[in-house]
């Protein structure tokens, strides 16, 4: 799912990892910058797993944020990591949502042409546009205080 900020992406995306988890199925739900930093420290979610062990093997995956995390200079390593662990979950048949604020063709441009296709294959981009919510929001609550 992309599109601009305060769209309802996540609040889509969390709504369906909650009924995936009452489907009695795991799910977990990780921003990109902080899947990169588990990648480089790995704690672990639990004795077995580390974090990006837990991304690998769950039932539902929801990957918020992509396109915010560092990338550096040119490494290249932030952008092989989300292509490894998407091209495994699509293997494995296990389902990914991914949340961005960046179109398909900035999405090809950042994660080059061989992650464009996996997620091209395995996914659906959907734009999602309406309202800004927290903007709406933000002005309720000022209109209360105004009052």
């Amino acid at each position: 799912m992309w599109g601009d900020n305060s769209q309802g992406k996540t609040y889509a995306a969390t709504a369906l990892l909650k009924e995936m988890v009452r489907r009695r199925k795991t799910a977990y739900c990780i921003v990109a910058d902080e899947l990169k930093k588990e990648y480089i420290v790995e704690n672990n979610f639990d004795e077995d797993q580390s974090i990006p062990q837990r991304c690998e093997t769950v039932d539902f995956l929801l990957l918020e944020d992509i396109g915010k995390e560092y990338s550096g200079k040119g490494s290249g390593w932030a952008e092989l990591c989300l292509e490894n662990l998407i091209r495994k979950r699509t293997r494995e048949l296990l389902p990914t949502v991914i949340t961005t604020n960046i179109n398909p063709g900035e999405f090809k441009q950042r994660y080059k042409k061989s992650a464009f296709a996996m997620v091209m294959e395995c996914m659906t981009p959907i734009e999602v546009v309406d309202k800004n919510y927290r903007a709406k929001a933000a002005n309720k609550k000022l209109a209360w205080f105004n009052e």
